[in-house]
């Protein structure tokens, strides 16, 4: 994965005024970001915890887990479930990431205290179904959003990605919705994040 995000990069950096921004979901993929970021390939990195490991296993083991977060030894504790290696990588990455994100305020807080990473953006998890007036408006607009995700996804892998729902080729990523995607967004997001 380092490997093709280097390659993309080189090809991306040829367009002006063009930006790299990877975005790695849980502690799986955070031995790419640690790696991107050691390396220092030109792109921002984000990395986004649904729940942090240990989170996870200790709750799973009925810890007290919210009214100790700040008294558990979290070494011992990633170390006796035998998945210290698998805490490590994610604390890396949530602190390699030049922007660190959770889908919750709590999970924040579990961040900060497990991860020692207080978290950039809290990104919440899901949609609020109830702002839609009927569940056929819902459903259209779930149907137009993931006909644009197939597209944009199509973009970046024209040949390694069998798409059954795509109906159609844009010539570019900018000509997909400019709601969704703007140059102009885009750019001020990295310029405000990345680039100072």
């Amino acid at each position: 994965m380092v490997i093709f995000l280097f390659k993309f990069i080189e090809q991306v950096k040829r367009i002006k005024k063009s930006y790299v921004i990877a975005h790695f979901h849980e502690w799986l993929t955070g031995v790419g970001l640690v790696m991107i970021r050691l390396r220092n390939y030109d792109c921002g990195l984000i990395f986004t915890t649904h729940a942090t490991l240990l989170g996870r296993y200790l709750c799973a083991g009925s810890a007290d887990f919210y009214n100790n977060l700040s008294h558990f030894n979290l070494d011992k504790e990633a170390g006796d479930r035998q998945i210290y290696h698998r805490y490590c990588i994610e604390r890396a990455a949530a602190s390699c990431a030049h922007v660190f994100t959770t889908v919750s305020q709590i999970t924040g807080i579990e961040a900060e205290y497990l991860l020692n990473k207080k978290p950039d953006i809290l990104t919440p998890n899901g949609l609020n179904v109830q702002t839609f007036a009927a569940l056929h408006e819902f459903q259209n607009l779930h149907a137009q959003n993931k006909e644009k995700l197939n597209a944009f996804i199509h973009i970046l892998t024209p040949n390694g990605l069998n798409i059954r729902l795509y109906r159609r080729k844009p010539r570019s990523i900018w000509s997909l919705d400019p709601i969704i995607i703007s140059h102009e967004r885009i750019s001020n997001f990295v310029q405000g994040h990345f680039l100072g």
